[in-house]
């Protein structure tokens, strides 16, 4: 966790225990935004935009 050394060592823990937890980083993102879009390729990205 490199990129993380700059964060107070309470916050480090969080992130620590959520990378060992079974849903990993996905369950807080999945709780926060429920609704996932239906874009799944580069070139549906491309369309979109």
């Amino acid at each position: 966790m490199k990129y993380l050394s700059g964060y107070p060592p309470a916050l480090l823990a969080q992130v620590q225990q959520q990378l060992q937890s079974e849903a990993g980083l996905a369950g807080p993102l999945r709780q926060r935004y429920p609704a996932a879009h239906e874009i799944r390729t580069d070139r549906a990205l491309y369309d979109y935009v």
